[in-house]
C-alpha cells in the first residue's frame, strides 16, 4: 500500500524522476520521464542505460553508456562520478546536452538534481528546454569545445582525498555557464601542513575560464606564507599588462596541523569564517588589495588564527551571498551564518542545509543570471 502511494506521488510530479545504479542503469522512472522522453513509444523499459533512455546523442549502443570517448564530457555522468567519490549528499547543476529528437540532433538546456541513496542515485530533471531549433556546424563545434573546456576546468578542482589525513572537505560548485570564474585549490605542503585558496575572477564564460586556468597554473604552492604567495602571483599577473577589467579576488591560507594554526591573507575576497566545534563562528578578517593593475607595488601580510580538532573552515565566493530572490533581496553573509550555526556540525549536513535554504530563498529555482557560486567546507584535524 505504501509503495503504491509513493508511486502515485512520483507519477504526479511535474519533474522527470529516475533512479539509477552506479553503472548508469535506470531501475525506475516516473510518468513524466516516460512521457517526455517517449520511453514507451521507443520500447524502453527498466534496466536500460541513461544514454539509451534519454536518447543521448553520444550513446552508440547497449552497454556503452558512461564508457564512450565522449562520455567524459557528459555532465550527468560526471555528476554521478562526483557523487561516488565524495561525501556530499546531493548536487544540482544547469547545463547543456545534445539529444536525438525526431531524427535530428538538438541541444537542450536542463536543470538536474542528484541525491545519493542506498544502491544508487535519485535524479530529478526540473526543467529541459531546447536551446535552438537548429545550429550551424560552426555553432555545434563551439558548443562541443565549450563542453570540453568545462571538463578541463572541472578537473582543476582537487581530489577529495587531496588533504588526507590532515583534513577533509566537501563543496558546492555551481557555474552559471559551462565555463566559469570561480576556482579553489587545496594541496599538501608537507606531512604536517597544507595550503589552499578560493578565488573569483572577473568575467564569466570563456574569459573567466581562461583567468582561472592562469591562476591554477601560476599560483606558487611551494610558498609557506600565504602573503608571500599572493605577492609573487600578483607580480607575475601584472607583468602581463592585463586590462583594468581583468582582476582576481583571492583568499589564501595554510594550515599547520601540529601547531593547530591557520595562516591567512586576503586579496579583496569575501572573508571566510571558522565554525568552532563547541559553537559560534569566528570571521577571518584581513584586508588586502585585489590582484589587478589598479595598484602599484601591492603588498600583503599574514594573519593567524588558532583552531581545535573538528573546527570547520567555511569559504565561499560572493555568488553565494549576493544571490538575489524574486524580490531583489540578497542571500547575505548573515543568513549564511545563521543557517550554518543551526545545522548539525558535520560538513555534509551543513552543505545540505545551505543548499536547501538557498533554494527556499530563491523559491525553488536559482535566477538564470546568477553569478558563479562556490561553498567550500574543510573539517580541520
Amino acid at each position: 500500500m505504501q509503495k503504491v502511494a509513493y508511486d502515485e506521488i512520483l507519477d504526479n510530479l511535474p519533474s522527470s524522476v529516475f533512479l539509477v545504479d552506479e553503472g548508469n542503469v535506470i531501475w525506475y522512472y516516473n510518468r513524466r520521464f516516460m512521457e517526455y522522453f517517449k520511453a514507451k513509444e521507443r520500447g524502453l523499459g527498466i534496466g536500460k542505460s541513461i544514454g539509451d533512455s534519454i536518447n543521448c546523442a553520444s550513446f552508440k549502443g547497449e552497454g556503452l553508456c558512461g564508457k564512450g570517448k565522449d562520455c567524459e564530457l557528459c555532465m550527468i555522468n560526471r555528476m554521478i562520478k562526483d557523487m561516488a567519490n565524495s561525501s556530499a549528499g546531493s548536487q544540482k547543476r544547469i547545463f547543456e546536452k545534445w539529444l536525438k529528437a525526431g531524427g535530428e540532433i538538438k541541444c537542450y538546456r536542463m536543470s538536474l538534481s542528484i541525491v545519493s541513496m542506498e544502491g544508487g542515485y535519485c535524479c530529478v530533471i526540473d526543467d529541459i528546454t531546447e536551446v535552438s531549433d537548429g545550429l550551424s556546424p560552426m555553432s555545434k563545434k563551439i558548443s562541443m569545445d565549450l563542453r570540453r573546456a568545462s571538463l578541463i576546468q572541472s578537473q582543476l578542482l582537487p581530489r577529495f582525498d587531496a588533504l588526507s589525513p590532515l583534513a577533509e572537505f566537501v563543496y558546492y560548485y555551481q557555474q552559471s555557464y559551462l565555463v566559469g570564474g570561480d576556482l579553489f585549490d587545496l594541496f599538501k605542503i608537507d606531512g604536517r601542513r597544507f595550503g589552499g585558496y578560493i578565488a573569483d575572477v572577473s568575467g564569466m564564460g570563456v574569459s573567466g575560464g581562461m583567468l582561472t586556468m592562469y591562476l591554477h597554473d601560476n599560483y606558487p604552492r611551494e610558498e609557506l606564507s600565504p602573503s608571500a604567495a599572493l605577492e609573487s602571483f600578483a607580480k607575475k599577473f601584472n607583468s602581463l599588462n592585463h586590462s583594468e577589467e581583468s582582476y582576481i579576488t583571492i583568499f589564501a591560507f595554510s594550515v599547520d596541523a601540529e601547531e593547530k594554526l591557520i595562516r591567512y591573507c586576503n586579496a579583496g575576497h569575501a572573508a571566510p569564517a571558522l565554525l568552532k566545534k563547541e559553537g559560534g563562528l569566528v570571521k577571518l578578517c584581513s584586508r588586502g588589495q585585489t590582484v589587478s593593475n589598479w595598484y602599484e607595488g601591492a603588498s600583503y601580510s599574514d594573519k593567524v588564527a588558532r583552531y581545535d580538532d573538528a573546527d570547520v573552515l567555511i569559504l565561499f565566493t560572493d555568488g553565494l551571498t549576493d544571490t538575489r530572490n524574486i524580490e531583489g533581496k540578497s542571500y547575505t553573509f548573515e543568513r549564511l551564518c545563521e543557517v550554518v550555526e543551526k545545522s548539525p556540525r558535520s560538513m555534509k549536513d551543513i552543505l545540505k542545509a545551505v543548499e536547501v535554504d538557498l533554494v527556499e530563498f530563491c523559491e525553488g529555482m536559482l535566477p538564470h543570471d546568477s553569478d558563479d557560486t562556490t561553498l567550500l567546507l574543510i573539517t580541520l584535524k
